[in-house]
């Protein structure tokens, strides 16, 4: 008796592991990217309170600024004023000395 050893090939993939979930059939491959999109969907819902108060922190922090910014023009515009203002009355006191004189 001969022994002889036939080659069958089967299509099938051996890095695929399936399984049947309510009658479907689920590639690894695919559960592992849904779990994926689960966790960074769950990561942003938990980190988007946060995000959204950085961005508040610092428009508040940018208007603080811009407000200060605002009061030192102020305050500068105001001592110039101050300052013209006193060199009319000292040029209105001259030429009024000098005419008198």
């Amino acid at each position: 008796m001969w022994l002889t050893f036939d080659f069958i090939y089967d299509f099938t993939r051996l890095n695929k592991f399936s399984f049947s979930l309510f009658s479907w059939n689920f590639d690894l491959n695919i559960l592992i990217i849904l779990s994926i999109l689960l966790v960074v969907y769950v990561v942003l819902y938990l980190i988007t309170p946060y995000i959204y108060w950085y961005f508040l922190v610092k428009n508040d922090e940018n208007r603080t600024l811009r407000n200060k910014d605002k009061i030192k023009e102020l305050i500068l515009m105001k001592e110039i004023q101050q300052e013209f203002e006193n060199e009319m009355e000292q040029a209105f006191l001259n030429a009024g000395l000098k005419k008198e004189a």
